[in-house]
């Protein structure tokens, strides 16, 4: 019953190109989480901006209060979402400098 399934090798299963595998390019979950959150943190920068400009625009383009006020909600999450994305960045500063680990 234990033989069902078969043991694969994620690390040179994974092709990234011809000659290189996912465990060859990332040795360790780290290096890989270290290429990932910088994006996340430019991927939530961009969508911040978008928020932005739409809130603005239903704000400026608005006859009616109902448009007003949805653009004030959009305003509000993205100034929200900016300042949870802003801790953690911050936050990840701190335990760098507290463990000496380089995450970032």
């Amino acid at each position: 019953m234990s033989n069902l399934l078969a043991s694969i090798d994620l690390g040179t299963a994974i092709k990234i190109n011809d000659t290189q595998s996912v465990g060859e390019q990332y040795k360790d979950l780290g290096s890989l989480i270290n290429l990932i959150v910088p994006n996340i943190f430019l991927l939530a920068g961009v969508i911040f901006l978008f928020l932005m400009i739409a809130g603005g625009l239903s704000i400026i383009s608005s006859e009616s209060t109902k448009s007003v006020e949805e653009g004030q909600k959009k305003i509000t999450s993205a100034l929200i979402g900016f300042v949870v994305m802003f801790s953690a960045y911050w936050i990840i500063q701190v335990v760098e400098l507290l463990t000496g680990l380089k995450i970032l």
